[in-house]
């Protein structure tokens, strides 16, 4: 360090500041350093930043299940926004189970990792509130809204009116609703959308005979096409099949497909979380995207705001979603 800063003409503090990816050098001074730990080789030794500094620069994520492509899309945009930020990034399944869920906020990380970004699926607000967590913590999704901490979440009964809107205007009067709204990993967010869904029903005149809910769970693509092609020709097909996620609605378009039905034609059907496979499956299918990159971007920050200043109560933030129509309901 002492060559460094030497190169560089700077104080061994200001290097150490550099290094730690303080906010308060200035480009000048950190463009400087950086081009002289570059020119000599310069490698930090962590263990002993590690005793000094009393932080791990680990990061950890928590959510119900990784192989979901918006929980993986998620983890990469979070795990870039660390890598920016000079933090490496764990990553943990908790697969909706409380007990997992409280090990990983009050004892697995304990020391280990100076901060967690935690969807949590059976963990109430109160039980985070008397939990010990020991490092700063950072929410996702809808569920817990009173528990004292940073909270970001889109607003899915929002988001889910926008979608019912724009399929009753497309001429949908007859629905089926395709998902559970109570089932691991997706008990909040499927309660949201529903309640999204059948406001904007009622609200055009539509009664309950309108609509159908078909239990699927969990969300996968194979629950979707099972679920659907269950109910092809033995219920009046409805105009639209609303589905809780792109998955469903992937098997859903399958299930139409081989019953020999044209989609948009005779059937639409919607999906949810812009997932990759949404776009490009023929038809593409609508659906709704929430801004992963400013989630990601705003749950680092975030942390990185606790690490400096621990008890300050930061503002929950909404996310901002879009609703991409595509030619699974484009008539």
């Amino acid at each position: 360090m002492k060559d460094v800063a030497e190169k560089a003409g700077v104080s061994q503090r200001t290097v150490s500041n550099v290094v730690r990816n303080y906010r308060h050098v200035s480009p000048y001074t950190r463009e400087r350093v950086l081009k002289a730990i570059d020119e000599i080789g310069y490698r930090p030794n962590e263990a002993a930043r590690r005793l000094r500094t009393g932080r791990t620069k680990l990061i950890a994520l928590a959510v119900p299940d990784i192989t979901w492509p918006y929980f993986s899309m998620l983890a990469q945009a979070i795990q870039d926004e660390a890598t920016r930020a000079g933090l490496t990034l764990i990553v943990r399944e908790t697969r909706g189970s409380a007990n997992i869920e409280r090990q990983v906020l009050q004892n697995f990380y304990m020391g280990s990792v100076d901060g967690l970004i935690i969807s949590p699926i059976e963990l109430s607000g109160r039980e985070l509130r008397e939990l010990e967590l020991g490092i700063p913590v950072v929410l996702l999704g809808e569920r817990i809204r009173d528990a004292g901490l940073l909270h970001l979440s889109i607003d899915n009964v929002s988001a889910a009116k926008k979608m019912m809107g724009h399929l009753i205007d497309g001429g949908a009067q007859s629905f089926w609703i395709v998902g559970d709204s109570d089932t691991m990993a997706t008990r909040s967010a499927g309660r949201f959308r529903m309640e999204g869904f059948l406001a904007t029903a009622e609200a055009h005149g539509f009664t309950s005979n309108s609509w159908r809910q078909l239990p699927a769970s969990p969300w996968t693509m194979v629950n979707g096409y099972d679920t659907v092609a269950a109910y092809l020709g033995k219920e009046p097909l409805p105009d639209v099949i609303i589905c809780m996620n792109d998955l469903l609605a992937l098997g859903a378009q399958r299930a139409c497909q081989e019953a020999g039905l044209r989609i948009p034609g005779d059937v639409m059907i919607s999906g949810w979380d812009n997932i990759p496979f949404a776009a490009y499956s023929t038809p593409s299918i609508t659906t709704i995207s929430a801004d992963i990159s400013v989630i990601a971007r705003k749950a680092v920050e975030g942390l990185q705001i606790l690490f400096e200043t621990p008890d300050v109560r930061l503002s929950d933030v909404t996310v901002g979603y879009e609703l991409l129509v595509r030619e699974s309901t484009s008539r």
